[in-house]
């Protein structure tokens, strides 16, 4: 699935992979070794002038909110990865006014944040 996600993705654009963490402290796959390994190749033959870059990693816990306190229900993980090309930011001066403005997002939007303040723009 990676490769094939690898082909859909776009120069300057991402490549997001999530999967769920296990529940328990235990042996498990090491999805995020696979992901960055698949991509970026083996650490010792990586090249000067790669086609993708490490973008970033994070975690996810899906909460249950019982009053004062919550309860982890799952946790996931997500490896992104970036197609080397054009910033998206950058991008904005190549097309036209109806894709700008079919891509703005005001920022009284209730999911307009800081971090898309400070990642976008």
């Amino acid at each position: 699935m990676i490769g094939t996600g690898m082909e859909s993705v776009g120069p300057g654009r991402a490549l997001a992979v999530t999967y769920y963490l296990p529940d328990e402290w235990s042996r498990s796959t090491p999805v995020e070794s696979i992901v960055v390994r698949t991509v970026l190749g083996n650490p010792s033959h990586r090249i000067e002038q790669p086609e993708w870059e490490f973008f970033g990693n994070l975690g996810i816990r899906l909460c249950l909110g019982t009053g004062a306190a919550r309860q982890v229900r799952r946790e996931m993980g997500v490896v992104i990865l970036r197609r080397v090309g054009p910033k998206p930011y950058q991008r904005r001066h190549q097309v036209d006014q109806s894709t700008i403005d079919a891509s703005t997002l005001p920022a009284l939007h209730p999911v307009f944040t800081r971090d898309v303040a400070n990642n976008v723009w």
